[in-house]
């Protein structure tokens, strides 16, 4: 399945009420300001008087905080009020990104911009629902401030900004090369760290260039290594069947007898309930296996930004972003039900009883629970270029180019159909109700398997997801005329965008590669835009 969307529009703004930011006074100087650009507006201002505030988090906040991204650096703030699933949250849609909601309106409420500038969606999206932007991606080596605008700016910005706006502003200047680096660990294991962050800057008579390099490894947390979750069973909850055959109508069949093949599987915790005539085996380290309460993560992260001043009253500016990062979770292991969506149930021809089988593969059996791992490999990539200057008196402009690309490739391990005939044997047919009719061999059943011949068993399926964007605009701010109180300002910006995205899954979700396997669909659509707007 595959949608088009194509929006086209035109916005006409005017006497726009700008929106205020906070003033940051020299203290030797009180009514000195700095010279700043507020988020919201179109016309630089150090204006005190509107109704909305600008909260700023600078860089110097996310070095002391010891915070390493954009993520972390908002996550705490007192308007980040609604709960979003991100990284850390196990079997979600997105386990590879983070995102904010603030004042609870949801991620696609909160509009994210690099230097004024929108990025690319996250290329799947948050709870499979909404889009949003991917707040981990960003290094925070790189950034100057990162400014928060707390009320709504829907009129300027759109729907996406009713919560309100985060504007990243990352480093203009640099001088001489700054090496950092930081090793972690924790004392049950787990979750060890480090980070290489590396940047400079060079300044010249017409040009000023800095570069950014981050490297980051974080291996994730299991559940085996935190007492409180290593063992299902440390709390009286009953363990988890890894193997049982069951009859209609519910009776356990023999399979505890077989429970002594298995008692090196999931760490020697492999036990019987019941009994080896009326039985199954199990264990309360299936679930605790195979559950990563954090993510692992590799990132190398990039930037790159230059300035040349073209003549005393116009300067040539470009800056760009190259991120790679792979993320790994897991939630449960690989598990297998005869006949699973037929009912579960099947004619075993040996016994002439209608029986249910199932296993649940241990981490031995795969060598190792991290061989059935998640994994994302994301790119995500941004470049601006453009020209800013004066004009005549007092007025500026500024044409840009901006193009952001976000990809997305998801890993995913799955049993393949041949399972069904590796325990049962080849399906002999089906019985006047439907059901399908095999002869297994117990033996099999009733034997651990190999890596060798799990991995045989199980295939990764492979996604490709894609957001992109691009916009070209020309904007220009200056004093209109005087009024009694002073000069009135007018800004003016013509734009033109368009952005897309596509879902392609693995098509063989379709084609009955995959044990149970449900349905997949591609899915894409791009639209395009058009806007004049001014400000006074």
């Amino acid at each position: 399945m595959k949608t088009q969307f194509n929006f086209h529009f035109t916005v006409i703004a005017a006497a726009l009420l700008s929106y205020t930011g906070l003033a940051h006074a020299d203290d030797s100087q009180p009514d000195a300001l700095d010279k700043i650009t507020i988020t919201g507006s179109r016309i630089a201002r150090s204006a005190k008087e509107g109704p909305t505030s600008v909260t700023v988090i600078t860089g110097a906040d996310i070095e002391k905080q010891g915070y390493t991204n954009v993520y972390d650096a908002l996550n705490n703030l007192t308007q980040n009020t609604g709960f979003t699933q991100g990284a850390d949250f196990g079997n979600t849609f997105t386990p590879a990104a983070n995102a904010i909601s603030l004042r609870g309106l949801g991620p696609n409420h909160t509009l994210t911009l690099i230097n004024g500038r929108r990025m690319a969606d996250y290329p799947t999206a948050y709870q499979g629902q909404v889009n949003f932007v991917n707040l981990a991606d960003i290094p925070s080596v790189l950034i100057d401030r990162i400014e928060i605008l707390n009320g709504g700016a829907s009129a300027i910005y759109g729907s996406d900004a009713i919560a309100g706006v985060v504007n990243i502003i990352l480093k203009k200047h640099l001088d001489g090369v700054n090496l950092n680096l930081k090793v972690g660990g924790a004392e049950h294991h787990g979750g060890e760290n480090a980070r290489l962050q590396l940047t400079g800057g060079k300044s010249w008579d017409q040009l000023n260039v800095i570069y950014g390099l981050e490297l980051s490894q974080r291996n994730p947390i299991w559940s085996r290594q935190r007492g409180f979750m290593s063992d299902a069973t440390a709390l009286g909850e009953a363990p988890s069947p890894i193997l049982a055959r069951r009859i209609a109508g519910g009776r356990y069949l023999d399979s505890g007898s077989a429970c002594g093949n298995f008692a090196g599987l999931f760490a020697g915790s492999v036990q019987t309930v019941g009994n080896a005539q009326k039985g199954y085996c199990a264990s309360g380290l299936l679930r605790p296996s195979y559950w990563t309460i954090q993510t692992g993560q590799a990132t190398q992260n990039g930037f790159f930004s230059a300035n040349y001043l073209l003549n005393p009253h116009a300067e040539f500016f470009s800056d760009a972003m190259l991120g790679f990062k792979r993320t790994e979770n897991n939630t449960r292991g690989p598990s297998w039900t005869a006949a699973a969506g037929q009912g579960n149930y099947f004619l075993n021809q040996n016994t002439g009883n209608y029986e249910s089988w199932a296993k649940r593969f241990a981490p031995e059996e795969l060598g190792g629970a991290s061989n059935y791992n998640r994994k994302w490999d994301d790119l995500a990539a941004n470049l601006t270029l453009g020209v800013r200057g004066d004009l005549i008196g007092s007025w500026n402009y500024e044409a840009a180019y901006n193009a952001s690309l976000y990809t997305s490739q998801t890993t995913t391990p799955m049993l393949l159909s041949s399972v069904n005939s590796y325990f049962l044997g080849p399906q002999l047919g089906t019985d006047n109700k439907g059901a399908p009719i095999y002869a297994p061999n117990l033996s099999r059943f009733y034997q651990p398997l190999t890596p060798a011949q799990a991995s045989s068993l199980i295939d990764n399926s492979v996604s490709h997801n894609k957001s992109w964007l691009q916009v070209l605009s020309l904007s220009a701010s200056g004093e209109a005329f005087q009024l009694p109180a002073g000069p009135a300002k007018l800004a003016g910006l013509l734009e033109w965008g368009s952005q897309g995205f596509s879902n392609e899954p693995d098509q063989r979700l379709n084609q009955g590669v995959f044990y149970n396997a449900s349905p997949a669909i591609n899915a894409s659509g791009s639209r395009s835009r058009q806007a004049l707007g001014a400000e006074l």
